[in-house]
């Protein structure tokens, strides 16, 4: 197939799907997710090549420190790393991108566009690209879709990882959530081989955010911070072992704290948290030092 053909077949299916959305003049909530579910998936593989990109090159595509269109990467990316790129987000915008070698954003500004101010804030923010980029991507707009290196920013994985016109299943958010806890329990077992120990954040168990700065960008390009149903994750470790865990799809925390804290023995303490594979649809997601330790039947892919 040629580069036009997959680029017409793209934007074909493209616009069939945003004429159906448009049928009303006023779009609400459940319209806007549409669109942002289409931007969501354009901007992932736009994101997917530029990193392909940088794994062979061993650095990203484009200008430094200019924000451009995304469709002028085309040269570099296509077709070795994408068939094609998406010409226009669902609002009829161009996708826009950015890097300044060490961090890169794809992103739609969504209904109304790219702000500005991301633009001036980069460039002058004397804090420096990595706080600007968090700030950015704690607030990025209503509408907006921004993929910041290896995450999409305050969207819900009903937008990122579901598919146009429908919703994820209780299944599908048990397999997203036990995808991203093994890739958090992945990044603590890596930094343990450098560090000669797993990282400790208090005597309790804290949200994985507090992980961020000992774990990205070496040993995770983007550490998942939300579950399949958007609660956080929960962490927990003495240095020597550790737990990473949803609350599942019932949110019920479970007492993992009171059980580890003032033990002698938390290998032991851990084991007997270990239940295995659970029939109870809301069972919490749980690797303990690496392993898959609870989970509800099926949740795991192997």
């Amino acid at each position: 197939m040629s580069r036009q053909q997959g680029g017409f077949e793209m934007l074909l299916f493209r616009v069939v799907c945003i004429v159906g959305l448009f049928t009303s003049i006023t779009l609400g909530g459940d319209e806007i997710r549409e669109l942002q579910k289409i931007a969501a998936g354009d901007v992932r593989m736009i994101a997917d090549s530029v990193r392909s990109y940088a794994v062979v090159q061993n650095k990203y595509p484009g200008d430094l420190a200019q924000f451009t269109d995304a469709a002028v990467l085309e040269q570099q990316l296509v077709p070795d790393h994408a068939r094609a790129l998406p010409p226009l987000d669902p609002w009829g915008r161009p996708y826009w991108y950015w890097t300044n070698g060490e961090h890169f954003i794809v992103g739609s500004g969504g209904a109304r566009g790219m702000d500005q101010k991301w633009r001036t804030e980069l460039s002058t923010d004397p804090r420096g690209p990595a706080v600007v980029l968090q700030d950015l991507c704690s607030s990025p707009g209503r509408s907006a879709v921004l993929f910041v290196d290896g995450r999409f920013c305050a969207l819900p994985k009903d937008v990122t990882e579901a598919p146009i016109a429908g919703e994820l299943t209780e299944q599908e958010r048990q397999a997203l959530t036990a995808r991203d806890v093994r890739t958090i329990a992945i990044a603590v077992m890596s930094y343990s081989i450098d560090n000669n120990t797993y990282p400790v954040l208090t005597g309790s168990t804290s949200g994985v955010q507090a992980l961020q700065p000992l774990l990205e960008p070496h040993y995770v390009r983007g550490l998942p911070i939300s579950d399949g149903w958007e609660h956080g994750y929960f962490y927990w470790s003495d240095g020597k072992n550790f737990i990473v865990y949803s609350t599942g799809g019932d949110h019920e925390d479970q007492p993992y704290y009171n059980v580890l804290r003032d033990t002698d023995d938390a290998a032991a303490q851990i084991a007997s948290i270990c239940s295995g594979a659970s029939r109870r649809l809301g069972a919490d997601i749980v690797f303990a030092n690496g392993e898959p330790c609870q989970w509800p039947e099926g949740s795991l892919d192997d």
